[in-house]
């Protein structure tokens, strides 16, 4: 189990899987039938003058079947979060 861990935070880590800032939280789980592996993460949005920042937080899925080894990645938005407010000049 740990090196299907290794696998998706080292595809995470590097672009591959993601576009997300930082992860919030992390498991995986196996079963007979493969691995899944969740991750919460967050997208900041920096906001020019005038506009707030947005964080977005997502739910993301990550299923390895044993038999074809094949890896499906899904992800949801779940909030949308307003942050700093930048004034303008």
């Amino acid at each position: 189990m740990g090196k299907v861990k290794e696998l998706i935070e080292y595809l995470w880590g590097c672009g591959t899987l993601g576009i997300y800032d930082k992860v919030v939280e992390s498991k995986i789980t196996e079963s007979e039938n493969g691995f899944e592996h969740y991750i919460q993460s967050l997208k900041t949005v920096y906001g020019d003058f005038g506009i707030h920042d947005k964080i977005y937080v997502y739910d993301n899925t990550f299923l390895l079947d044993k038999l074809t080894k094949i890896l499906t990645v899904s992800g949801e938005q779940r909030k949308k979060i307003e942050g700093n407010y930048h004034e303008g000049w």
